[in-house]
């Protein structure tokens, strides 16, 4: 392949990822949130890391004694 060509593909690589940077720019939004709704605070607590196996654990139990009971 051609120096030119080389040049040409890399050239056009740059233009893409360019491209590709403004419309995250654009779309993307970065920075800490604060949590305002009850949803994103209850997702919080139950997706936790180590909340989150237990809380449904017993959730599970609950529901299963309510069923049978």
């Amino acid at each position: 392949m051609s120096e030119y060509a080389e040049n040409l593909i890399s050239a056009l690589a740059q233009r893409r990822y360019e491209r590709i940077a403004s419309i995250m720019d654009s779309t993307v939004k970065k920075g800490s949130e604060e949590i305002f709704t009850l949803s994103d605070m209850l997702d919080q607590v139950f997706l936790n890391k180590y909340l989150g196996i237990p809380i449904f654990l017993t959730m599970l139990w609950t529901m299963f004694q309510f069923a049978f009971a």
